[in-house]
Parts: structure tokens; sequence; C-alpha cells
């Protein structure tokens, strides 16, 4: 029986994974990016906040400036994921929770009286990391799993 000489291919696996990690992952994306939709809120901002396994509950929620630097208000997340935020000035924001992207459409709320949720908004969380894509806001519940 012959024996094989297995230290050069372990070697060459080795050096590979070494050179992988010190070049470090790059994200790439093949399309240009598209400016953010922008939906408008004449009511109260309110809806329901999803992520990957189910409704978002009991979270807080924060609106952001359009840039997404400054906390502008926080609303809580019931038991089933369902938020409202009230008395915003008008202004464009984006929606964030800590552990989660930035979403990339905008909120723009358009009047003064936001006593009543006239359309909910349903809030698809992404978990952050390396490469991962942003949160999004849409007038459709995200499909069930």
């Amino acid at each position: 029986m012959m024996k094989r000489n297995l230290t050069l291919p372990i070697l060459l696996a080795a050096g590979f994974a070494i050179w992988q990690v010190s070049i470090g992952a790059e994200c790439i994306t093949l399309e240009p990016p598209k400016p953010p939709q922008i939906i408008r809120v004449s009511g109260a901002f309110c809806g329901t906040a999803f992520y990957a396994l189910g409704r978002l509950d009991n979270a807080e929620l924060r609106l952001k400036d359009q840039s997404g630097s400054v906390d502008v208000a926080k609303a809580a997340t019931d038991s089933q994921g369902n938020f409202r935020f009230e008395n915003l000035p008008t202004g464009t924001y984006r929606v964030y929770e800590p552990g989660f992207t930035l979403s990339d459409e905008l909120i723009e709320i358009t009047g003064a009286d936001q006593h009543d949720c006239q359309r909910p908004l349903f809030v698809k969380m992404t978990v952050a990391g390396e490469c991962a894509q942003p949160s999004h806001i849409g007038i459709a519940p995200p499909p069930a799993k």
C-alpha cells in the first residue's frame, strides 16, 4: 500500500485560509445605490415591526433624523410587535433599532394631527452585520415564513 504525503496540501490550505483572513471580506454590490423611497404619513406613524424570526416584540424602535445620526423619538413595541409614534415634528426620518440596520426608506411626517393611525405600516428590521442589507418599511406585511 502506498502512503500519500499530505503535508503540502495541508500547508497550502492553511496558507490560503490565512490569506483570506488577512485580506478581509469586501461587500460587493452590482447595482448603483437608488435614492431612498419616501413614505408620507399624515397621521400617527404606526404599524408592526418584524425581523427574521417573526414579530419584533417588546423592543424600542427609534426614529433618527434623515442622515441617521440623531435620535429624534422612541416608541415601544408591544407583545405583537405593534408600535405607534405620536406628536412628532413634521420632517423626514429613518427607523432604527439597536442591533439592526437603519431603514432604507424615509418616513415623512406631513401633519400635526397625529392622534389617529390612518395607515399602519410594516417595518422589517435586518440584523446588523458586515454587508447586511438595510431594514425596510412598507405598506404590506413581510411574507410569512
